[in-house]
């Protein structure tokens, strides 16, 4: 069974197929001579009583004694026939002394048959009566050797032609089976030859419907996932690069400005301070982007009111650089998030980002508790999202057709990503004037 097992899936099926299609005929054969035997012997017995017959129309009585008469046609009685008057034979063939024997038991017995199988014989006694009186005994006998030859050549017959059936169903099982499988080689071959950067190519469903092209359709699938899990990995990359760039870029600033040229100490305590500003902000958002990496939720609770602050005063400058009016819309002290402030923040700011670049004059944050989810809202005044775009702007590298030529198409698919991370959503609406975001997260 083992070494069965080892083989492949083919050579499975193909044992399995003969082993079936042996026992089936093997039953298929025993039960045909079994049929062909018990139908040779009834023959054999229905001879054996018709000769029976024919012999006791020969016999009569005469005083009350039985006795052997020639019938005017001369049918003598046959010559496998004994007749036995009590215990003196009347008549008897010319046989074996062993058949001789064998007859001679017979004359006192009741009506039956025994078998000679030695000497190939069937012998049938019938008692010959006169009403209630016994006379005699009537034996006939008949060769079985036709009946066993035929039963041995139908036997070795019913042997060839069974074999001769299990080795072409089994031929027939080797070539279904082969056929049956070709689409499982193909795919095989497919994926042997698929390289690391082949994430688009998928299997050739089968020509039928069958399991094998749900099998094929499974797989396919389940590359769709792994596509899809290898392309956001990617993205994770792009995105933390993209994330990173802002306050890596004014650590060095800082640094580079309080090494060009000499300073006083206050002037290097406020380099200090700011580059060490921007190890923070470094720091925190590494924290927001990991924990968005590998799915964490923070059993931790964060302020609203503090997550809001934050990022305004994060995104300050850029809104005074283009003459934006931020406003935070002042929240209850009581409503707080779940999870940690880094990822709430780290979510809110890519959509105040956004925001701020395509805003005329205000951009306005919100945030209010509905049942057991807090809902941040950013809306600007500019010129909005076509419905169309309300999806494509979320997918990484895609900037809409209103978005200014900077940006890498990252932010708001780093801020989805972390709302998913957080267990929420972002969602984009389209007001009749700007643009409108909510970030979705649990409450505490």
């Amino acid at each position: 069974m083992r070494s069965l097992l080892r083989r492949g899936l083919r050579r499975r099926l193909v044992a399995l197929v003969g082993a079936g299609a042996t026992a089936s005929v093997a039953l298929l054969l025993v039960a045909f001579n079994l049929v062909l035997d018990a139908r040779l012997r009834a023959d054999t017995d229905a001879l054996l009583r018709q000769r029976a017959t024919a012999s006791l129309a020969t016999l009569t009585t005469v005083d009350g004694r039985l006795s052997v008469s020639e019938a005017p046609d001369q049918a003598a009685v046959d010559t496998q026939t004994w007749v036995f008057a009590g215990s003196r034979e009347l008549e008897q063939p010319r046989v074996p002394s062993d058949v001789e024997s064998a007859a001679r038991a017979l004359q006192a017995a009741p009506r039956g048959y025994r078998e000679l199988a030695r000497r190939e014989l069937r012998l049938y006694s019938v008692p010959v009566r006169v009403g209630q009186r016994r006379l005699g005994t009537l034996v006939v006998s008949v060769s079985t050797a036709p009946a066993r030859r035929g039963a041995r050549t139908a036997l070795v017959a019913s042997l060839a032609l069974g074999a001769l059936s299990v080795i072409l169903m089994t031929l027939g099982a080797w070539w279904l089976v082969g056929r049956a499988l070709r689409p499982v080689a193909r795919m095989t071959t497919d994926a042997a030859e698929w390289g690391e950067r082949d994430l688009d190519r998928r299997f050739s469903a089968p020509e039928f419907e069958d399991e094998l092209g749900a099998l094929a359709r499974t797989f396919n699938a389940l590359l769709d996932r792994v596509a899809s899990s290898l392309r956001s990995e990617q993205r994770l990359t792009a995105e933390i690069s993209h994330e990173l760039r802002t306050p890596l870029s004014r650590v060095i600033a800082e640094a580079d400005l309080a090494l060009s040229r000499p300073r006083t100490p206050e002037q290097y305590r406020g380099a200090l301070t700011a580059v060490r500003a921007g190890a923070e902000a470094l720091e925190r958002a590494l924290d927001a982007l990991l924990a968005g990496a590998r799915g964490q939720r923070s059993e931790a609770v964060a302020d609203v009111g503090t997550v809001l602050a934050r990022v305004a005063a994060a995104c300050r400058e850029q809104a005074a650089e283009r003459g934006l009016q931020l406003v935070v819309n002042p929240t209850s002290s009581d409503v707080q998030v779940a999870g940690a402030s880094s990822l709430a923040e780290r979510a809110l700011h890519p959509l105040v980002v956004n925001a701020c670049q395509h805003a005329r004059s205000r951009v306005e944050l919100d945030a209010c508790r509905i049942d057991s989810r807090i809902v941040f809202t950013v809306t600007d005044d500019g010129r909005g999202v076509p419905p169309g775009e309300a999806e494509a702007i979320f997918t990484p590298g895609v900037r809409g057709n209103t978005s200014p030529a900077e940006g890498s198409g990252l932010g708001l698919a780093l801020a989805r990503r972390l709302a998913h991370a957080a267990g929420g959503e972002v969602i984009c609406r389209s007001p009749s004037v700007g643009a409108k975001f909510e970030l979705d997260l649990p409450a505490s």
